[in-house]
């Protein structure tokens, strides 16, 4: 019964101890170089540019080219989303248009713009849940990236 016991507490403790794959990333986490702004956007572009898009159904889908046919006209082929990256680029590049315009504006091609976006913007979010990026986008990428570096020592 005494033997039982000490294994049962060995157990116990052992099981309550973080596995060895969590203390690697979490330890290389700490170990990764903070990043400037103009590098956090480059990472992050470079990070969600392996991620193929995901529409939450069809309809989104068609809504997206028909808005691009309507903006670009005959260019609508050259601004073609495939991935989170192409999405999180093109907000970067109008996050100053949206800012500069709000919902007020009374130009009809101004306001279709500022819907777009923010339906860019949804469609974004969307994807960020889908592939539980969480709220900071950098922080995923430096947990994939901890994790690749674990399993390559062989730590799984």
């Amino acid at each position: 019964m005494n033997k039982l016991s000490v294994i049962l507490a060995i157990l116990i403790l052992v099981s309550c101890q973080p596995s060895e794959l969590v203390r690697c990333v979490e330890s290389n986490i700490a170990n990764m170089p903070k990043a400037s702004e103009a590098e956090r956007d480059n990472t992050i572009r470079r990070f969600l540019h392996g991620y193929e898009l995901v529409f939450p159904d069809e309809e989104s889908r068609k809504l997206l080219h028909e808005n691009m046919n309507a903006i670009h006209g005959e260019h609508a082929d050259i601004f073609i989303y495939e991935t989170v990256g192409d999405l999180f680029n093109d907000l970067q590049a109008h996050k100053e248009y949206l800012k500069e315009y709000d919902s007020d504006a009374s130009d009809v091609g101004v306001l279709f713009r500022i819907s777009f976006y923010k339906y860019i913007e949804n469609l974004f979010e969307h994807n960020k849940k889908y592939y539980g990026f969480g709220e900071d986008i950098l922080d995923a990428y430096y947990k994939k990236t901890a994790t690749s570096i674990c399993n390559a020592q062989g730590i799984y």
